[in-house]
């Protein structure tokens, strides 16, 4: 059971800027505690419902009547059409997602509130905002009260489940989430199993390796969030082993499966699945980062090649797909590289986190990780630890923004363009980490001017804002300093009232820091610091409140994690509450409920928590 626990050592830092009041980017009650935040879609949703009743009042009321009403809508349309550029939907609308409001009365059936309260993908929506707007249950006030509604483990499931890294998706009364143990888990409101269902088993390599050696057959473990497509009822996930599976949301039944990942090693091992319209877009990333861990001479390093493919919603035929490299460029190393332990290459260039998409530009976004083996020459590709912006309709490339060039990294083996892994000299003398994945979404918004960009953190603990038509860099920022192979900024970032908020590991200290940024990244907002706490889990944005897991900040027992809730505004720790195990998820609000997983396989520099499960929380 979770409990509420102590203050434990840690700052908060404001920024004041030009020497007045403390700046954010929504205004603030007196009180400081409520965001006084307005979306500027909300003016239109009312002017759209003025008109809809000028029509009824036209048969009722005559003229006069009916124009005041008109005259209302027009003066809310120009409000809302002054506050958000009119040729831009606001982070999590697009066509496929119609926007509505969602009462506040408890008593009202949750069958009944409008879809978009859902939180349908990793990070929520397509624009990789991880915010939900709509939620109206959790707020800076009701999240003081938090308290634990329900656990879902083995006493629950009746049977082991093993530990789950994914963030659970929701649909109406119905939450989905995965498990390690390749078991795909449909749970109700109170915590009850619907159904389950078991993946396919993995090919042998993939079971010795997850196994730990003691099988060749088990299911392939389910590592990533499923995705829920508007107005389908179905769900839909991948597993490690490369297949994606579409079920029927109310039985678990069957409709679809299809493998897109032919590499023994590779597959869905990350919150890579993205959906919109009648298109699931999935990223492809491997674990052929730990074939050392393999018996000798059973897997040549290294074949896989990172990529995104897209299938049809209903059918799961291939629509298009992008490979980070070319089937044709892998090659036998020369004797060279065969002696260091690199047999074939160039490979690489995982897509572990959401790719994003923008309606309007019709356009798909994501980020790649490092190269696994090198070139021939020695060096690595071009499309590795960049950001790639590809067509929606055929996948085509429009531009690729590269930051670390010649990042080669597999555990094990050095890095033959700069010399030893970890540190490594380069020719002019400089040092740098390795490993420097872009795993953050590129989320989608717009800047104080109205320029459409995506901004995504980096390993290397860089945030990077990029024009999202051309891929030029508006602002790199860095937000911490790397001081460990973990890499600095992971994955779940958020964006919401004006600010961007990340987290990562920050110093030699293996310091935990979230921050609140301007949309650029260059302004402060404000930021926590937590002393030999490494946060890897992602962030969740819902009711003034930010949502996130960090390990106990007195470093003693990393098996043991908090949960903290700190207002949106000001960074202020609202609600602090302690686990009795590890969360490396990224948590989910949805429907006055905060969920968040549990259990660890994924992170070695972690201890394993083979127990899994998933936790409800919510107001009194």
């Amino acid at each position: 059971m979770l409990r509420e626990s102590a203050s434990l050592p840690l700052a908060v830092h404001p920024v004041r800027r030009g020497g007045g009041a403390l700046t954010t980017s929504f205004e603030r009650d007196s009180d400081d505690r409520r965001p006084n935040y307005r979306s500027p879609w909300r003016p239109r949703r009312i002017a759209i419902a003025y008109i809809y009743c000028a029509r009824v009042y036209w048969s009722i009321r005559g003229m006069k009547a009916t124009l005041t009403l008109l005259s209302t809508a027009a003066l809310l349309y120009t409000a809302a059409c002054q506050s958000v550029a009119p040729d831009e939907a606001p982070p999590g609308e697009d066509d496929d997602q119609p926007i509505a409001d969602v009462g506040s009365d408890p008593d009202r059936p949750i069958a009944d509130l409008p879809s978009d309260s859902d939180w349908r993908m990793a990070l929520r929506d397509v624009t990789g905002s991880g915010f939900n707007p709509f939620e109206v249950d959790l707020g800076v006030d009701s999240v003081r009260g938090l308290e634990v509604k329900w656990i879902f483990d083995e006493a629950t499931a009746g049977a082991p489940v093993q530990p789950i890294h994914a963030t659970p998706v929701t649909s109406g009364s119905r939450i989905f989430v995965g498990s390690a143990g390749g078991v795909f888990y449909a749970l109700d409101r109170e915590g009850a199993l619907l159904w389950q269902f078991t993946a396919d088993n993995a090919n042998p390599i993939m079971s010795i390796l997850f196994s730990g050696g003691q099988s060749t057959s088990i299911p392939a473990p389910i590592v990533g969030a499923g995705a829920i497509p508007a107005g389908r009822p179905v769900v839909i996930f991948g597993d490690a082993d490369g297949t994606i599976y579409s079920l029927r949301q109310e039985t678990g039944e069957l409709i679809w499966k299809v493998n897109v990942d032919a590499h023994p090693l590779g597959g869905v091992v990350g919150n890579s699945l993205l959906v919109y319209g009648s298109t699931v877009v999935i990223g492809l990333a491997s674990i052929e980062n730990a074939a050392f861990a393999l018996p000798p001479g059973s897997h040549p390093c290294c074949t896989h090649r990172g990529g995104v493919v897209a299938l049809d919603v209903d059918t799961g035929a291939e629509l298009w797909h992008w490979d980070a490299v070319a089937e044709s460029e892998v090659q036998p190393l020369s004797d060279a590289y065969r002696a260091l332990g690199f047999e074939f290459g160039p490979s690489g260039g995982d897509v572990w986190g959401q790719p994003t998409y923008d309606a309007r530009g019709n356009t798909v976004y994501f980020g790649t990780g490092q190269n696994f083996s090198p070139t021939a020459e020695g060096g690595g590709t071009c499309t590795t630890d960049a950001i790639v912006a590809v067509d929606a309709t055929n996948g085509s490339v429009k531009w690729t923004q590269q930051f670390t060039a010649d990042d080669l990294w597999v555990s094990g083996l050095p890095n033959p363009a700069t010399g030893p892994s970890l540190v490594p000299p380069l020719g002019d003398g400089e040092t740098r980490f390795v490993d420097q994945d872009v795993g953050d979404a590129p989320k989608i918004y717009r800047l104080e001017n109205g320029q459409k960009v995506v901004g995504a953190g980096q390993k290397s603990g860089a945030y990077h804002v990029l024009d999202a038509a051309t891929g030029e860099v508006v602002a790199t920022t860095q937000l911490v300093d790397q001081a460990n192979s973990l890499g600095g900024l992971q994955q779940g970032g958020a964006v919401a009232y004006g600010s961007v908020f990340e987290h990562g590991l920050h110093g030699a200290g293996a310091e935990g820091r979230v921050v609140a940024r301007s949309l650029r990244g260059d302004g402060d907002v404000w930021s926590l610091e937590f002393g030999r706490s490494p946060m890897v889990g992602g962030l969740a944005v819902a009711g003034g409140v930010v949502f996130f897991q960090s390990p106990l900040s007195d470093g003693q027992n990393p098996g043991t994690w908090e949960l903290y809730a700190v207002s949106a505004a000001s960074g202020a720790i609202l609600k602090q509450m302690t686990f009795p195990t590890m969360s490396v998820a990224s948590p989910a609000v949805a429907r006055g409920r905060l969920y968040v997983s549990f259990g660890n396989q994924a992170l070695a520099e972690y201890p394993s928590v083979p127990a899994g499960g998933l936790i409800a929380l919510g107001p009194p």
